[in-house]
């Protein structure tokens, strides 16, 4: 998660140097658009994953994939959500 993270943020500095005259929203909105969908799609499956954990017997497996796919879920609801918002607001 970490890289999809830092591949967005290297993409809002790209627009930032590559269009100097836009404001900060605009680039923001075209990196968006960029890696919204990479970001979400690779979290999506990596929840998939881990929420095929809870068709094992062994409960520490189990209880292992509800951890993680909460975790992950949490994740895709704040980068795509939280994230722009804190890139607007803070400084």
């Amino acid at each position: 998660m970490g890289f999809v993270r830092k591949t967005f943020r290297s993409s809002i500095e790209k627009e930032i140097k590559l269009n100097p005259g836009l404001d900060v929203e605009e680039c923001l909105f075209k990196a968006y658009s960029l890696t919204a969908k990479p970001m979400a799609s690779w979290s999506i499956l990596t929840l998939l994953v881990f929420w095929a954990m809870l068709a094992t017997r062994f409960q520490a497996a189990v209880s292992f994939g509800i951890l993680v796919s909460s975790a992950i879920a949490m994740e895709i609801f704040g980068d795509l959500i939280f994230m722009k918002s804190m890139i607007l607001t803070l400084p």
